[in-house]
């Protein structure tokens, strides 16, 4: 089923791109929560004229998560865990306690946009982390977990 983006959404496409995806994932997913509509010959019309528009809004948003982006790298993420007599932590650290860092150091970030990419954490020492702020924009960097 053929779908045209009303927003940009990761991993399939930009605002105003025309996408092909499931027919249940788009009835039941995109077109109800407002993110895409059907690409029918009226609605791809309608895109043509507001083409430039969707341009303008896109860069708008672009530049905000760079600011964003910023933000986000002023932040220094350093976790004090608690760990047994051979340094390993009890429990984990994850994305929760990461988005806590950010918020304490006023900067809003939502969790499912923060990235873990070799899991949560279970040691102590350096590990990455990216946090995404648009689909061109991704900030990365670094947690450092002490004891």
């Amino acid at each position: 089923m053929k779908i045209i983006l009303k927003e940009s959404v990761n991993h399939l496409g930009r605002s105003g791109d025309v996408v092909k995806v499931s027919p249940g994932y788009a009835r039941n997913y995109l077109i109800p929560k407002g993110v895409a509509l059907m690409a029918t010959s009226e609605n791809m019309k309608v895109l043509e004229a507001q083409q430039a528009e969707i341009s303008a809004r896109e860069a708008e948003k672009k530049k905000a998560a760079e600011e964003m982006q910023k933000q986000i790298q002023a932040v220094k993420l350093e976790i004090k865990a608690e760990t047994n007599e051979e340094d390993q932590l009890f429990g984990s650290v994850g994305v929760s306690e990461i988005v806590k860092i950010f918020a304490d150091n006023g900067v809003t970030v939502d969790k499912r946009d923060v990235i873990l990419p070799s899991g949560n954490i279970t040691e102590l020492g350096t590990f990455p982390v990216e946090v995404i702020c648009h689909i061109d924009v991704v900030a990365k960097m670094e947690i450092n977990v002490v004891k």
